[in-house]
C-alpha cells in the first residue's frame, strides 16, 4: 500500500505541517518492529479532492509528485442529430462532429432539439459534459383543449416536440411555441 504525506512548503524552503487537513494517527501496533516512539507516530493525511490545488507537492512512498493543471475547454457546438444511441454535435466552423452517447446525455435529451446550440466540455480532448441553454424554446404537439384564461389558473400536462412531458397553464393550446427552463423542466412563458 502506498504511503500519501503532503507537504506544504515555505517560501524558505522549510516543511511545514498543514493547517487545514485532517491529521489522523497510526495506532502503534500497526506497525511492526521494535522503533522508537517518536516515528512509530507517523503523520497521514486524509484529502478530499476540495484540499488538493494545482501547483500542491505531495509525497507518494518518498518521492515528490506535484498536482498538474487540468487542460480544460468550453467550446459551443450545434447539436445536429440522434444517430442510433448517439448524439451528434458539430462545429459550425470547422464542420468537425463530436459525438455523446445516450448514457453521457442522459435525463438532458428530452430537452434536446435539432439546431440548438450546446457548451461541450472537453478535459484532455475527451468531452466530460455538456451544458444546455438555460431557456428552450419548444413546440406544443399534445395536449387537452384550452379553456381561455380562467380566473382560477390551472394546469394541465402538454407534451412538446421532444416528447417531454411538461405542465402548463390551461390556455397553452397544440402549436403553441412555450419556453421552458431546462435546469428545472419547468413551463416559463408562452414564446
Amino acid at each position: 500500500m502506498a504511503s500519501l504525506r503532503l507537504r506544504h512548503l515555505s517560501p524558505s524552503g522549510a516543511t511545514a505541517p498543514p493547517s487545514s487537513f485532517a491529521q489522523l494517527r497510526r495506532p502503534s501496533s500497526c506497525l511492526a518492529g521494535p522503533r522508537p516512539l517518536r516515528s512509530r507516530l507517523t503523520r497521514v493525511y486524509a484529502l478530499s479532492s476540495n484540499d488538493i490545488r494545482v501547483g500542491s507537492n505531495l509525497e507518494v512512498d518518498g518521492a515528490p509528485w506535484k498536482i498538474p493543471e487540468a487542460s480544460i475547454s468550453k467550446e459551443t457546438k450545434q447539436f445536429t442529430y440522434k444517430d442510433g444511441a448517439q448524439f451528434v454535435f458539430m462545429d459550425l466552423t470547422t464542420f468537425e462532429e463530436s459525438r455523446l452517447n445516450e448514457s453521457d446525455v442522459g435525463d438532458r435529451q428530452k430537452w434536446l432539439k435539432e439546431g440548438m446550440d450546446c457548451n461541450l466540455l472537453y478535459w484532455n480532448g475527451r468531452i466530460i459534459d455538456f451544458d444546455l441553454p438555460i431557456t428552450i424554446r419548444l413546440t406544443v404537439t399534445d395536449t387537452d383543449p384550452g379553456q381561455g384564461d380562467s380566473a382560477q389558473g390551472g394546469t394541465k400536462p402538454a407534451t412538446v416536440e421532444t416528447g417531454a412531458v411538461v405542465t402548463v397553464p390551461s390556455f397553452v393550446n397544440v402549436g403553441d411555441d412555450i419556453l421552458i427552463d431546462s435546469r428545472t423542466g419547468q413551463y416559463m412563458n408562452r414564446a
